[in-house]
């Protein structure tokens, strides 16, 4: 398969969708594993694997934390 980037072709949405995460999550590391065919997740505690995007949003929390009105 092609190559774009130093990926393969086959797993552009994947690389982006993992791009997209990391852009809201700057504190992790964020990718997808073209050999696992996972996504990945390197964090303070360690690293993830997820198997799926799904599996990747439950780890992630991507939303600002809320400061409550007044402070």
């Amino acid at each position: 398969m092609p190559r774009l980037g130093g990926h393969r072709s086959e797993f552009a949405r994947e690389h982006a969708r993992a791009a997209d995460l990391q852009r809201y999550n700057p504190h992790l590391l964020i990718w997808f594993g073209e050999q696992t065919l996972s996504y990945w997740v390197a964090s303070h505690a360690g690293l993830t694997e997820a198997r799926d995007s799904g599996d990747l949003l439950l780890l992630l929390d991507p939303a600002p934390t809320r400061v409550p009105a007044g402070r």
